[in-house]
């Protein structure tokens, strides 16, 4: 047979040899020739089609592809992420040979991880898997894609909230109250009138403030990983912010240190601020006291589920308190940082039919008035 042969090794014993790409040698006993000679056609017919695969290759770990995989990401808040991710898969996968994974037991382990864990960390957990697959197909560690077909199950994404003038004013008042001195519901403040982004508020500076002119400079993010980076867009942008607001960053600062450098805000021993612990131990437990009052409001999902408040949804927040005061989805869009208006569509488009019903109105009224 062309690029290989079929031996007899004994009664009984047949041996298929034919030689790699490497230049080294490959060969399988079989207790039938048919079957040695079937085998060898598999191997020469994948040599042909340039897709052959050591079978050795195989044996490396999904650990090992793992710690691979996490040099190819070269953003550190990506990075974490991945590491976060792979904790998941390493759970189930760490010491597992790649080519020995299946794609029934990939379903299965999908499965098993959605009993304890979220829609979002199951897929994120599976797409970090699904990425290290890919790399040892391209690596031609393995030849198929174990992930490929397996279902997932569907992330529920839930409805905005956004608060009115007051119910921002209640929240505000109690984080200030709860702890006095630190400056929480000036914080929630900045959050639902400039719309910016936790991390934003996090890596926000003195000197990012200009509050003679009432408007602050967005120019970076507190990450994840504990430092501050570029914004999500990697752009800097300026946002107005209104004169109340400004007198109450004033008073926030007199206090305290208020060098450029400086912090606009920190944690409770000083320090940079995480958003994590303000979310954990400041922020939830007010508004879990505030929405069992009935002072805030949730989304029913209809199944039984009650969604409160989130942080972000502030930024929903003052989406909601811009188009009620007319503003059109470009104004919108450069007010929060998008980079494209089809963003700021497809996430508050259905609010703003609003807008549309006060420019009909408007037009009905100078209608009659010329008409009468």
């Amino acid at each position: 047979m062309s690029g290989g042969h079929v031996e007899k090794r004994g009664p009984g014993r047949w041996r298929a040899r034919y030689r790699g790409p490497d230049g080294r040698e490959r060969s399988r006993t079989f207790d039938r020739r048919v079957d040695a000679e079937r085998w060898l056609r598999a191997e020469v017919g994948s040599l042909d089609r340039g897709a052959w695969v050591d079978p050795r290759a195989g044996r490396v770990t999904v650990g090992e592809l793992g710690t691979r995989l996490l040099t190819t990401k070269g953003d550190r808040n990506t990075r974490a992420w991945y590491s976060a991710m792979l904790r998941h898969v390493g759970a189930r996968w760490e010491h597992v040979p790649i080519g020995s994974v299946r794609h029934v037991e990939v379903q299965a382990w999908v499965g098993d991880l959605a009993t304890s864990h979220g829609p979002d960390t199951v897929r994120g957990a599976f797409k970090a898997l699904h990425e290290l697959v890919a790399l040892a197909v391209r690596a031609q560690l393995i030849g198929h894609d174990p992930c490929a077909g397996v279902r997932l199950p569907k992330v529920e994404r839930r409805e905005m909230l956004a608060l009115t003038g007051p119910q921002v004013h209640h929240l505000a008042e109690a984080l200030e109250a709860g702890r006095p001195g630190h400056g929480w519901g000036t914080l929630v403040r900045f959050a639902a009138y400039s719309g910016c982004r936790a991390g934003e508020i996090g890596a926000l500076r003195v000197g990012d403030l200009d509050l003679l002119r009432h408007r602050v400079r967005i120019a970076g993010a507190r990450k994840t990983y504990g430092e501050d980076g570029p914004t999500k867009t990697g752009r800097v942008r300026w946002v107005a912010l209104p004169r109340q607001l400004c007198d109450e960053l004033a008073a926030h600062l007199a206090p305290r240190p208020h060098g450029p450098a400086d912090r606009v805000w920190t944690g409770d021993q000083g320090g940079a601020l995480s958003h994590k612990w303000f979310y954990a131990q400041r922020f939830v437990p007010v508004v879990d006291d505030l929405t069992e009052r009935g002072v805030l409001p949730v989304v029913d999902t209809g199944s039984g589920r009650r969604h409160r408040l989130r942080f972000h949804d502030l930024r929903h927040t003052c989406v909601a308190l811009l188009i009620a005061q007319g503003a059109q989805v470009y104004e919108v869009m450069h007010h929060l940082g998008h980079t494209s208006v089809n963003t700021t569509v497809n996430t508050y488009g259905h609010w703003f039919p609003e807008v549309q019903d006060r420019i009909r109105t408007a037009l009905e009224e100078t209608w009659a008035a010329a008409a009468g």
